[in-house]
């Protein structure tokens, strides 16, 4: 079990998804992600927050970087 899911909060990546539901006030449920799914996700969100001034390059660096830190850490929340 993650530490997040041990402290009683939702794992960040689904943070993300609600407080964006919330904004645009959009009551309906989000559609069930498979594992695969996830590192595309928040590829994607972190790519429309923080990339847009960045060149393709550097982008598609950052992308990768992000999809390997997501996969560790689903590792190491297997693990526990």
């Amino acid at each position: 079990m993650d530490e997040t899911a041990a402290a009683g909060m939702k794992p960040l990546s689904e943070q993300k998804c609600i407080t964006a539901r919330k904004r645009k006030n959009e009551p309906e449920k989000l559609p069930e992600m498979t594992k695969e799914d996830m590192p595309r996700i928040v590829v994607s969100s972190e790519r429309n927050r923080t990339l847009r001034g960045v060149n393709f390059s550097l982008r598609s660096f950052i992308e990768k970087t992000i999809v390997k830190v997501m996969r560790i850490r689903k590792m190491k929340a297997e693990k526990l």
